[in-house]
C-alpha cells in the first residue's frame, strides 16, 4: 500500500517547473505589451515636463507684472531666440537707481530643461502699441533678443510665446496687452505657426 502512494505521487501528470519555451513565450508577451506602451507613457512624462515649465515661465510673466506695479517701474522679461534662458529686471536700471537709493531691484533669471526651448512671436502690436510708437532702439532690441515689456499701470503688448520640445510639442503662453494677464494652452502637436 506504501509503494502505491509513492508511484502516485511520482506519475507523469504532475509537474514542478516551467519549461524553457513557456518562459520565453511569457517574456515576449510582456516585451510586446511594454513596447505598445512605452510610447504613451514617455509622451505623458514629456507632456507633464513641458507643462511644468510653461506654468513656470508663466509665474515668472505674473511676478514680473506685480514687480512693475507695485515699484512703479517698467519690467521687461527677455527670451533667448530658439534657445533656454530667460531673464527679468528692470527695463531701465538708471532709472531705479536714481528713485530707490540703497533697494535692490527685484530680478530673475530662469533656464529652461534639456530639450526645450523658446520661439517667441510678437505680435505687430509690439511695434505700435497703445502707448505710442516704440523709439528706433527699443524696436532694434526686440529684433535681437524678444521680450515682454510690463509698465507700471499693468499693461503690456500682446505677446505669444511658445515654449517648445524637440518633437515639435509646444505649449503657447498668450500675455494680453490690456490687462498683462498670462494664459497657457495645453500640449499641441505640430509647427508653432
Amino acid at each position: 500500500m506504501k509503494n502505491a502512494v509513492i508511484r502516485s505521487s511520482h506519475s507523469g501528470n504532475s509537474r514542478t517547473a516551467y519549461t524553457l519555451f513557456e518562459m520565453l513565450l511569457v517574456l515576449a508577451i510582456l516585451g510586446m505589451i511594454s513596447a505598445t506602451v512605452w510610447p504613451a507613457v514617455t509622451r505623458l512624462f514629456g507632456d507633464h515636463q513641458l507643462l511644468e515649465t510653461a506654468h513656470l515661465v508663466q509665474v515668472t510673466l505674473a511676478e514680473t507684472r506685480k514687480q512693475s506695479v507695485e515699484l512703479g517701474l517698467r519690467y521687461e522679461v527677455h527670451f533667448e531666440p530658439r534657445g533656454s534662458h530667460y531673464f527679468a529686471a528692470p527695463f531701465d536700471r538708471r532709472d531705479f537707481d536714481a528713485n530707490r537709493e540703497g533697494v535692490i531691484p527685484w530680478t530673475f533669471e530662469g533656464v529652461l530643461p534639456a530639450g526645450l526651448s523658446f520661439e517667441p512671436v510678437l505680435e505687430d502690436r509690439l511695434r505700435t502699441n497703445f502707448h505710442g510708437a516704440l523709439p528706433q532702439q527699443e524696436r532694434e532690441a526686440d529684433a535681437r533678443s524678444p521680450r515682454v515689456l510690463f509698465y507700471p499701470d499693468g499693461t503690456t503688448a500682446d505677446v505669444t510665446i511658445y515654449v517648445v520640445d524637440a518633437n515639435h510639442r509646444y505649449v503657447r503662453l498668450s500675455v494680453r496687452g490690456l490687462t498683462g494677464r498670462v494664459a497657457a494652452s495645453g500640449v499641441m502637436v505640430g509647427h508653432t505657426r
